[in-house]
């Protein structure tokens, strides 16, 4: 499933496994009962709150909420799973990214925090591995291993518009951990079809 380039930005918005959005709920009364019936639906991320939505993806057993002091209009969620989570990361079995959207034209996008979900056997392997750690591990639950990855500078330059905005949207690693969450039981199973498989 791939649901990419979709931005929360206001009252509830639920991303279905389509890519369809659906927006509502303009009080906490309303937003409480969109919240409780898009947790009903079958909806990949949920997004829920009145100031800045959380970021829910049921299918990765994860739950970020990001700063209220995020402009909504300065980033967007990429969500993939399976075989297109292992093309942004190998062996990744889900791959959900906050990805900042510039405000200059011409401007590139660029990843704010990425959460990697890896089976814990795939992740044992590549935590023996030589090299550079792939991120920070932030939790765990069962068979599942959470990492997160956050940029290590800052791509545009400090003159551009982009420069202060993105440097103010960073986050520490300490942050991302007070603001994430495994969600239920942790991620659904994701089936690879066998490569014999139509």
């Amino acid at each position: 499933m791939r649901i990419r380039h979709h931005t929360f930005i206001g009252g509830v918005a639920a991303i279905t496994a389509a890519g369809s959005i659906a927006l509502g709920a303009c009080s906490k009364r309303d937003a409480t009962r969109n919240e409780a019936s898009a947790r009903d639906s079958d909806s990949a991320v949920v997004a829920t709150s009145a100031s800045n939505p959380a970021v829910v993806v049921r299918e990765a057993g994860l739950r970020f909420d990001p700063p209220s002091t995020w402009p909504r209009d300065r980033y967007r969620v990429d969500v993939q799973s399976g075989a297109d989570a292992a093309e942004q990361q190998p062996n990744a079995t889900h791959w959900v990214a906050l990805q900042y959207r510039p405000e200059q034209s011409g401007q590139d996008e660029t990843s704010l925090c990425r959460f990697v979900v890896f089976s814990h056997d795939a992740w044992t392997r590549i935590a023996a591995e030589a090299g550079p750690p792939l991120g920070t591990l932030i939790g765990g639950i069962d068979d599942w291993v959470y990492i997160a990855q956050l940029p290590q500078s800052n791509p545009y330059s400090s003159e551009s518009l982009d420069g202060p905005q993105f440097d103010a949207m960073r986050l520490s690693i300490r942050e991302v951990r007070a603001r994430f969450a495994i969600e239920g039981d942790g991620p659904a199973a994701v089936r690879n079809p066998d490569p014999g498989e139509l």
